[in-house]
């Protein structure tokens, strides 16, 4: 399964990952070809993130993310966009579903698993801790005359 850059300048980027029910057919690997993971991909590289990493992942009924991990100095957004399932942080265990929304820190360990009967697809976003500053003015409304059909 590929990753389809649909159009693209030094200004935008846009891209496609397929169907969400085929999410699963992705996978990470490493320098060598070899398979780490099924079910998920990075999509900082074909998106030209500099100031984030962005991936889209599935996890079959019953199996939880491949193993648990911190970051020491990024945090990490999840976003579910179907199934449901438990989030560890730590100790804690926090129900997800459709719709959720977690934040993990700098320093915490953290997995899923997915206790539904559909398979958990989720994004997650990862950036660096304490980077973002002031965005309240961080933007400017233009006169781009609209051209949707």
């Amino acid at each position: 399964m590929s990753i389809k850059v649909i159009s693209g300048n030094d200004k935008y980027t846009a891209i496609n990952v397929g169907k969400m029910n085929e999410i699963n057919k992705h996978q990470l690997k490493d320098g060598t070809g070899k398979v780490l993971a099924e079910g998920k991909a990075f999509l900082g590289d074909a998106l030209k993130m500099t100031g984030a990493q962005m991936s889209i992942n599935s996890v079959p009924v019953g199996q939880a993310g491949p193993f648990f991990h911190l970051h020491k100095e990024n945090e990490e957004i999840y976003f579910i966009v179907s199934g449901e399932g438990e989030y560890q942080v730590d100790d804690v265990i926090i129900p997800i579903h459709e719709g959720s929304f977690v934040r993990v820190g700098p320093g915490a360990s953290h997995n899923l698993k997915n206790t539904g009967k559909v398979p958990l697809i989720f994004l997650c976003v990862q950036v660096r801790s304490n980077s973002l500053g002031d965005i309240s003015h961080d933007y400017e409304i233009t006169q781009t005359t609209p051209k949707f059909h």
